[in-house]
């Protein structure tokens, strides 16, 4: 971290209606500039985007920091009436890693909230960023916000795929992947178009894959695909950063240096969709028409797709399970991939065939979970271990599930998982039971009665807030398979028997989406890209979940 002198650091008076901006000692021209807009739900179906900051029911003042999230640390602050409409903070030279929050206060607590994503800051650059920060209510879902110029006029609308590139006009999809990026970007990757809804860790009606690359940047509200980039327009190669394979119900794992490897998925061989034992890698600091290339000499022994892929602290990469070409080829077989000798080992068997099985790294950052799942006739109960080249049985569940969420509780939890919800029955049977373990402390998991989650779901996502360590678990699918509209927040508190507690009903979907990919975003939210209402067509767009998790 660089510090932050204190100089110049301002936010300007009225600012907060439509923008406020960020300057650097003895320039008095705006380095980093911030346009604020508002999503409210105005009793609408819809809602609708607003410029500048909305008007919250009970909002009294607005607090804007300067932040550190990554060590949780507020730099400047201040605080002023909502009817100032404006603020001034002390000066700040420059630093790393920073983060301009905003949130809405009233008698009982925050109401609303927004932030840019993490930035650096030189105070002696004359260089301008440019964020568009989203005001929304607080443990509330809302759509992702960018700016159409419609007949030469600026409209807020909700954002979608950037199809400019390609053919297809239906961008929407199931059976992708996000993850975040070193710049706070999301990389969206691949995907499908079904026939009907699909259901979880079962094989799917595909009828078209995607092999596009969308990059979604918090800073603006906008999803670019890769290959359309304004470096590769610029280079003359559009078009080329592509899967060379388009594929679904992959994985994509990150390596570092934001570089991710997919692995596995369906393809399309003629008018069918095939298990794919093919490995791609996806380099984002290669030169534009070259960041995606295959790795043929990391080809899986056995095609597979809705498999797990698990990077280990040595940088090798598991790739556990998973279905081929039907939903009873369950694979009972583990590789081993190493990424960075192109090196390849099969033929490591699990103790069950297994899909829909969740895998987890635990804190020696060698061995990896495998937890649950079915064999394509009943649901598991069992799980295993992988370290080194060797897979043994580990600890049995206390209860069978598939498509549960896994979250290690860290440290000052004795390293345990938490093992959240699933599926209990191959048609119907969502639990809300969660169970606490740690194979390499102990053969024996823990459970309870009322170990429970407010709402029994499976296929969920589930995240550990930074700042807070309570984990959100995010949509999912109910004991009767619809869709779960709405998140809960899971506490954790090393001093209690459960350490878990809940707070159920956090807000409901903009859209009800099941069969999306979700990700954290460095603005504090939660993105969930894609998926369906349980039916075509699929969704080309993205919405928020703001969990509030302040920086303190």
């Amino acid at each position: 971290m660089k510090y932050a002198t204190r100089k110049t650091f301002a936010v300007t008076a009225a600012a907060l209606i439509l923008s406020t901006s960020l300057v650097a000692c003895g320039d008095d021209r705006a380095n980093v500039s911030v346009d604020i807009f508002g999503w409210v739900d105005d009793g609408s179906e819809a809602g609708r985007f607003v410029e500048g900051l909305p008007d919250f029911p009970g909002a009294q003042e607005m607090r804007v920091r300067v932040t550190e999230p990554a060590t949780g640390q507020v730099i400047e602050e201040q605080t002023v009436p909502i009817a100032d409409r404006g603020a001034s903070l002390a000066e700040l030279q420059g630093g790393d890693g920073l983060r301009m929050d905003f949130e809405v206060h009233g008698v009982n607590g925050a109401v609303a909230s927004g932030a840019t994503p993490v930035f650096d800051f030189d105070g002696d650059s004359s260089t301008h960023r440019g964020f568009r920060v989203m005001i929304s209510a607080v443990d509330a879902f809302a759509p992702v916000g960018s700016v159409l110029r419609i007949s030469g006029q600026d409209t807020l609308v909700q954002s979608t795929f950037d199809g400019r590139q390609l053919d297809s006009s239906a961008l929407g999809r199931v059976g992708h992947t996000a993850y975040p990026t070193s710049s706070g970007e999301i990389l969206v990757v691949g995907g499908a178009r079904v026939s009907g809804a699909y259901e979880t860790a079962k094989h799917p009606s595909i009828t078209e894959v995607f092999s596009d690359i969308q990059l979604f940047d918090p800073a603006s509200g906008y999803f670019t695909e890769l290959a359309g980039k304004r470096d590769a327009l610029d280079a003359g190669v559009a078009g080329q950063d592509r899967l060379e394979e388009g594929r679904a119900f992959h994985t994509v794992t990150p390596l570092g240096g934001d570089r991710f490897l997919v692995v596995g998925g369906y393809r399309q061989v003629g008018e069918a969709f095939r298990a794919t034992r093919s490995v791609e890698l996806i380099d984002l600091n290669a030169s534009p028409g070259s960041r995606v290339r295959s790795v043929p000499t990391l080809e899986l022994d056995t095609g597979r797709a809705m498999h797990t892929a698990t990077r280990r602290e040595d940088g090798t990469v598991v790739v556990a399970g998973g279905i081929g070409n039907s939903s009873s080829e369950v694979r009972n077989t583990v590789e081993i991939l190493d990424p960075s000798q192109n090196t390849s080992q099969g033929g490591i068997t699990m103790s069950d065939a297994r899909v829909g099985h969740t895998a987890v790294l635990l804190h020696d950052g060698a061995t990896v979970w495998l937890i649950g799942g079915h064999d394509g006739s009943s649901v598991l109960g069992s799980t295993d271990t992988v370290s080194g080249t060797t897979a043994q049985p580990g600890p049995a569940l206390n209860r069978e599930r598939y498509g549960a969420s896994a979250v290690p509780l860290g440290p000052n939890n004795n390293n345990m998982v938490a093992i959240i919800g699933g599926f209990t029955s191959l048609s119907t049977g969502a639990t809300g039971n969660f169970e606490l373990g740690n194979p390499l402390g102990g053969s024996t998991l823990l459970t309870g009665s009322s170990w429970s989650i407010g709402q029994a779901r499976g296929d969920a996502y589930a995240y550990r807030l930074p700042q807070s360590g309570d984990i959100m678990v995010v949509g999912g699918y109910d004991p009767s398979r619809n869709i779960v509209t709405q998140a809960e927040r899971l506490t954790v508190n090393r001093d209690s028997i459960p350490p878990l507690g809940s707070v159920p009903s956090q807000g409901e979907m903009y859209q009800a989406r099941g069969g999306f990919a979700a990700a954290p975003v460095s603005n504090g939210r939660i993105i969930l890209v894609g998926g369906d209402d349980g039916g075509a067509p699929e969704y080309n767009n993205a919405e928020y979940f703001n969990p509030y998790d302040p920086v303190r």
